[in-house]
């Protein structure tokens, strides 16, 4: 479990650095990620290049 330290670091991270950096720092190489009504994307690479879209 993670420990509360490293929950707030995640969520000050979330909130102040671009996404795909927050992807890269705190996701696994097989991550998914799913948004409403789309297929989910799976892997650190698609998340990443999703994110740099936006």
């Amino acid at each position: 479990m993670p420990t509360r330290e490293s929950i707030e670091n995640f969520i000050k991270a979330v909130e102040e650095q671009p996404h795909d950096q927050v992807i890269l720092n705190y996701y696994t190489e097989d991550a998914s990620i799913q948004e409403n009504q789309n297929m989910p994307r799976i892997g650190i690479e698609n998340l990443v290049r999703n994110e740099k879209k936006c």
